[in-house]
């Protein structure tokens, strides 16, 4: 959603498709087709992409960059991006038959060494490598599979001229390559200055921007690395400043609003709370009191994000505020993002509740019975529930609901902000109160950027009596005796989680189907049971149940469990491969167990020999999901912490080198635009993307 540049010339009939003078000069807004060399075929895969119009290539962002001025040997190769000039030994291509895969694999020497290359689903790949030809060859070097190899390279023939030596790499599609989208941008290049500046002048020289077509340039055609790099970080405070903006002007919206009170009812929810065979944390206490006398005035609505690190307790904060809601007359709904996460809280609440809400706290699953779901249904909108559990049904037309006053929504950042509002739409205006839960934490600067909008209340404390869980690196040649070790000690009171990262791969030894048959060999009398995405519902409810009420002593997943889900008797997790997550996924991975007053276990298993990563060494140093959150916000940026990849700011942000300063810097300066009293409508581009960023971050 790069939006940053202003079109020269508004949309005519001949970009819906009509025909248009070749004679008229091209504009930002020309369709791509009447560039040289694509025409209709090229354009119908360039589209895949979303590109449309000569602005949108200019837009799309390369992946990464190819330096083919620092060329190594192969001897001396360390893992990471690496550049060879090497000659073919080898190639050819074959079929998998996982799902259809296609994998090339090729040989390549210099004269110091021997390399393995890997390119995944390129079928031309083989045919487009000549035997002995030399070629210069960039990309990822990386342990895979148990040995070094490059995986994904770009492959140039040595005898050519590069016209660059610095190459731009960016997302493709199938039949549209990288040299083609190359050629296109060059015959784009000219264009580059009709590119408008969508600041104001005063803020971009605050931020220290040079010209926005200057940027592109660097991006697209770099001197050298550092340039494009440099070009990158430009563009990630651009799109920073926007979207601090925009969460910015809906706080402003959002007070301009009013909300009808709901009293406070002190004596039955200290009643609530104090039937619990627990004590709450002074932060869950001050953060239940703080939202409950929130609503209790005459105020805007509420929209309150409830952050919390792993096994903290959001649930219960979520549970006493909705009770409030019940006894006041009021319903409340609470939106999970999976069938198992709905089936849990729905479990909770109820015995949380007990005779306070016999009769009035439902589960609607599409897993019931069609009768079943028709009864809750009904008795929703005739006002005879007071609390409904469940997942996207309740965002259907036929879901409709007697005096809706809250929306409790889990993981917030798995529902995109269509779908939260359709649920707020079942509400009366002055009854639309939001609590969203988060249990991915992020770093407090980004934090001030992407959730300006709402107000956030920060749970770090964990449950009195909780003890840390110890977290250990599995040196690859010890992996099978510490799992046979590990399963020894299974019970009960203990039962073990076994995570893998890919359901079936044949070329992965961590993969779950590969898993299984080792542990079949290594405990060949271990109850355990098999989760992951593609198993239909009810067997997923299944399994969980079994695991739940110990009739299995090992649960073999995905990393499908990582969110919310509670398990008090299960203490070890074992993690295959734990470099192929991220590091706030290991954080929540680790946070599925330890959940008792019993000590947890967490063993990584990396399936190579070589020095654990910073990442890794990260998580065994430090048990905060918020230091950890920072730690990936610097070796990652942005694009992985909160859980927004396909869609949303990640998406936008992905790739770009954004530090904490570039955040800090960004919301000042949008800050400072709203104090100086700018009017957005002065700067169209700007706020083109402002109203976009309101789409895809939060309910407005």
């Amino acid at each position: 959603m790069v939006v940053y540049i202003i079109l020269t010339e508004s949309a005519s009939d001949w970009r819906a498709g009509g025909e248009r003078n070749v004679t008229e000069e091209l504009n930002l807004d020309t369709a791509i087709r009447y560039l040289k060399g694509v025409g209709e075929k090229q354009a119908e895969l360039f589209a895949k992409l979303d590109i449309a119009t000569i602005g949108d290539l200019i837009r799309h962002r390369p992946r990464r960059w190819d330096d083919f001025s620092k060329v190594s040997q192969i001897a001396d190769l360390s893992p990471g991006k690496v550049t060879v000039k090497a000659r073919i030994l080898e190639a050819k291509g074959r079929y998998t038959g996982y799902r259809g895969m296609h994998l090339t694999e090729a040989l390549a020497e210099d004269g110091s060494g021997g390399l393995r290359l890997v390119w995944f689903n390129q079928p031309y790949r083989a045919a487009s490598l000549q035997t002995g030809r030399q070629y210069y060859l960039s990309g990822l070097y990386d342990l895979r599979y148990r040995r070094l190899q490059m995986i994904n390279p770009t492959a140039m023939p040595a005898e050519e001229e590069l016209p660059q030596l610095v190459q731009a790499v960016y997302p493709t599609t199938a039949g549209l390559r990288n040299a083609q989208i190359r050629r296109a941008l060059a015959q784009a290049r000219s264009l580059l200055p009709k590119i408008k500046e969508p600041l104001p002048a005063w803020l971009a020289a605050a931020g220290d921007l040079r010209p926005l077509a200057e940027t592109y340039d660097r991006l697209h055609f770099p001197p050298a690395l550092e340039a494009a790099e440099a070009a990158a970080a430009q563009l990630g405070l651009r799109e920073l400043v926007a979207l601090s903006l925009s969460s910015r002007l809906l706080r402003l919206q959002r007070q301009r609003q009013s909300a009808a009170p709901i009293a406070f009812k002190r004596e039955a929810v200290e009643e609530l709370v104090g039937g619990l065979d627990f004590e709450l944390t002074s932060q869950q206490k001050r953060i239940i009191g703080a939202v409950l006398k929130e609503m209790a005035a005459p105020k805007t609505p509420l929209n309150r994000l409830v952050q919390g690190d792993v096994g903290a307790g959001k649930t219960l904060i979520a549970a006493a505020v909705a009770f409030n809601v019940m006894e006041n007359g009021y319903q409340a709904a609470f939106l999970a993002p999976t069938q198992i996460l709905a089936r849990q809280h729905f479990d909770n609440l109820r015995r949380l509740y007990g005779r306070r809400g016999e009769g009035r706290v439902e589960l609607l699953s599409s897993a019931s019975s069609a009768a079943e779901q028709n009864r809750v249904r009904r008795r929703l909108a005739e006002g005879q529930t007071s609390l409904v559990v469940g997942t996207h049904s309740l965002l259907s037309d036929s879901v409709k609901f007697d005096r809706l006053a809250l929306a409790v929504i889990d993981e917030q950042h798995r529902f995109g902000v269509k779908q939260r509002l359709k649920l707020l739409q079942k509400a009366e205006p002055e009854l639309a109160n939001i609590l969203t839960l988060s249990a991915t934490p992020i770093p407090r600067s980004l934090a001030l950027v992407l959730y300006a909008d709402l107000d956030i209340s920060l749970l770090t404390e964990k449950p009195p009596g909780r003890l840390e869980v110890e977290t250990a690196i599995v040196p690859l040649g010890e992996r099978a005796a510490r799992l046979r070790e590990v399963i020894k000690t299974r019970s009960a009171a203990n039962q073990l989680f076994i995570v893998c990262p890919a359901i079936e791969d044949p070329e992965a030894e961590d993969s779950l189907a590969k898993t299984q048959a080792l542990i079949k060999n290594l405990a060949p009398d271990l109850k355990f049971g098999v989760l992951h995405a593609r198993l239909k519902t009810e067997e997923k409810e299944r399994v969980l149940k079994a695991f739940q009420r110990n009739e299995l002593e090992a649960l073999l997943s995905t990393s499908i469990i990582e969110a919310g889900l509670d398990i008090p008797g299960a203490n070890t997790v074992i993690i295959m491969s734990p470099e192929k997550f991220g590091l706030a996924q290991l954080h929540q991975l680790r946070g599925r167990v330890g959940r008792s007053r019993q000590q947890g276990y967490c063993y990584l298993c990396p399936f190579s020999d070589q020095k654990p990563s910073e990442r890794l060494q990260a998580l065994l140093e430090h048990r905060s999901g918020f230091k950890l959150s920072e730690i990936d916000l610097r070796l990652r940026g942005p694009g992985t912490l909160h859980g927004l990849r396909q869609s949303g700011p990640s998406a936008v942000l992905e790739g770009l080198p954004i530090s904490p300063r570039t955040v800090r810097l960004a919301a000042e300066l949008a800050e400072t635009f709203i104090e100086r009293g700018e009017d957005l409508a002065d700067f169209p581009a700007l706020a083109a993307a402002v109203a976009d960023y309101q789409q895809v971050t939060h309910l407005n």
